[in-house]
């Protein structure tokens, strides 16, 4: 298995900042060198920011010649840019064709989209299927491995299967949106575990709030020990909160996560 972490939280930020798109976004890769991390997962926000190197020709180029400083030969992208959009937007086909083209050019494999619980009412699920369906193409098209980040029961996860022909849905399980939909994370990964390609690790104290790793309600002990009877071999991604010193905070992560194995 191999862990990374989100792009931007190996870099110090004011309190109470988390997804930030990094200035310096380069500098990562060599802090990324500090830690005994495998990879960053990049991220896109929910508006096109043109400093992000995945849309030009130049960043593309450096992001390739920064895998040498990873332990995996390929991307992960989490892709936020639908999020509060209306599924059968026009300019949403556009820019995931868009997406498609430029991550392929960086050697993604996998691109993470979360899905907001609104497309996942009852007049909503013709959209969302739809959706589902053009992505599928374009992934398999582009050989780009998709995963949804949801955070639904599985009760209703599973009629949406059952009333489509979708058979190939992947999910990205993140511990710290399951925990606010259900505190007990395990009951939540068990029912999900067919589907999971991806984890994002992410702590969350009784109000909810992102807490630094460990220091939380989500019992990773019993995560884990799941995950390691079942043989989970994938990928996970701390999502974390970046605590005084981002680089120390990293470090801790994952020290926490060998402790539990």
């Amino acid at each position: 298995m191999k862990f990374g972490i989100t792009q931007g939280r190996l870099t110090d930020e004011k309190k109470g900042v988390l997804q930030k798109f990094p200035k310096k976004w380069d500098q990562e890769y060599s802090i990324l060198e500090n830690t005994k991390l495998d990879y960053i997962e990049l991220f896109l926000e929910n508006k096109v920011n043109k400093k992000n190197p995945i849309w030009s020709k130049e960043g593309q180029r450096k992001l390739i010649k920064n895998l040498d400083k990873t332990n995996i030969n390929y991307h992960i992208v989490c892709d936020n840019f639908v999020l509060n959009k209306s599924l059968d937007s026009l300019d949403l086909i556009k820019y995931y064709k868009k997406l498609f083209k430029s991550i392929r050019e960086i050697k993604c494999k996998l691109l993470i989209i979360p899905l907001n619980n609104k497309n996942f009412i009852k007049k909503n699920l013709p959209k969302l299927l739809k959706f589902i369906t053009f992505l599928n193409k374009e992934s398999k098209k582009n050989k780009v491995e998709i995963s949804f980040e949801i955070n639904q029961y599985f009760g209703e996860f599973k009629k949406i299967l059952s009333i489509s022909r979708i058979k190939d849905v992947k999910i990205t399980f993140d511990t710290g949106n399951f925990y606010l939909k259900n505190k007990n994370v395990l009951i939540n990964l068990k029912n999900y575990y067919p589907f999971i390609n991806h984890i994002h690790l992410k702590d969350r104290n009784k109000l909810g709030k992102n807490v630094i790793f460990g220091s939380g309600e989500i019992n990773f002990k019993s995560l884990f020990k799941f995950l390691k009877k079942k043989k989970y071999n994938k990928f996970f991604t701390f999502e974390t909160n970046r605590g005084n010193i981002a680089l120390q905070t990293a470090n801790n992560n994952l020290k926490i996560v060998r402790n539990l194995m």
